[in-house]
């Protein structure tokens, strides 16, 4: 298995949730993990995409909860532009938000 920085992980999993999830169709762990190894060809475990649920929360994005109704997570509002996603992946990747 290849090895892709944790900055491009982090950003590849901001544009998933953009490019396929909404307020109507949210995205399983299982899910994500498909659209990760598709694009990226690596492995992501659950507990990563927990994390970065958290620090997407932490940076101020409206994320969802898990929602048993929709099994899923998506943006609340998709209202970012390519250049904000690097600058989210690139923050994420010098801080650490515990």
């Amino acid at each position: 298995m290849k090895r892709v920085s944790n900055n491009i992980k982090f950003y590849t999993f901001i544009e998933i949730l953009k490019s396929y999830s909404d307020e109507n169709v949210s995205l399983s762990i299982k899910e994500i993990q498909h659209h990760m190894r598709k694009r990226l060809g690596v492995d992501v475990d659950r507990r990563t995409i927990y994390a970065y649920i958290r620090d997407m929360k932490a940076l101020g994005i409206d994320v969802s909860d898990y929602d048993k109704s929709k099994e899923g997570y998506y943006i609340n509002s998709n209202c970012f532009e390519a250049s904000e996603v690097r600058l989210l992946a690139d923050a994420k990747c010098v801080c650490d938000w515990g």
